[in-house]
């Protein structure tokens, strides 16, 4: 049996100085300034550009108490970086601790 293998780079935006807060809920893109979510897409793009050079995929990696830390803000990301190759990396074990994130059904509905 062959076996095609995908080859793709997983990113994430981690950091929680400015992003840090009580819970996870109230981490995050919760605290998220205009200025991180630009930041975010200037990276995300510059990630995006480099799968896209290298003929490969990209994910982008959720992460509790991160901007990337709900489905929602990863789709917020990806779209504002107008990403080619990019999409949102499937990781319930960090949403499931964030009170602000969509359900699961919800997340499979969602474009990315």
């Amino acid at each position: 049996m062959l076996v095609d293998h995908v080859k793709y780079k997983s990113l994430s935006l981690s950091g929680t100085d400015e992003l840090a807060g009580p819970t996870s809920y109230q981490s995050g893109s919760a605290k998220a300034k205009e200025r991180h979510w630009e930041r975010a897409y200037r990276i995300v793009a510059a990630f995006d550009q480099a799968c896209k050079n290298s003929g490969i995929r990209g994910a982008l990696y959720p992460h509790t108490h991160w901007i990337c830390d709900t489905p929602h803000s990863q789709q917020k990301i990806l779209d504002g970086a107008q990403v080619e190759t990019i999409s949102l990396a499937f990781c319930s074990d960090h949403w499931y601790a964030n009170q602000a994130s969509i359900e699961l059904d919800e997340t499979l509905e969602m474009p990315s």
